[in-house]
């Protein structure tokens, strides 16, 4: 298995490959390889291979807020 932490300013749910795994800033499991990793109310998906990991050597994946999301749409 390998570690993750997906960090954001507030706890939100965390979707791994679409599935919810957990929330953000909290260690997560998740097996070898390529995923997709989005958070609970943010667009935005990162595609990561995880692979060499511990728990205390965890991958962190950083996700900033949206700002002023209304702005950028038309």
């Amino acid at each position: 298995m390998e570690y993750v932490i997906v960090k954001f300013s507030e706890s939100r749910k965390v979707y791994i490959d679409d599935k919810p795994s957990g929330d953000t800033n909290e260690t997560l499991l998740v097996e070898n390889g390529h995923h997709a990793f989005r958070i609970e109310g943010n667009p935005e998906v990162k595609n990561l291979m995880i692979e060499d990991t511990t728990d205390d050597y965890p991958e962190v994946i950083d996700f900033s807020p949206l700002e002023n999301q209304e702005e950028g749409q038309s």
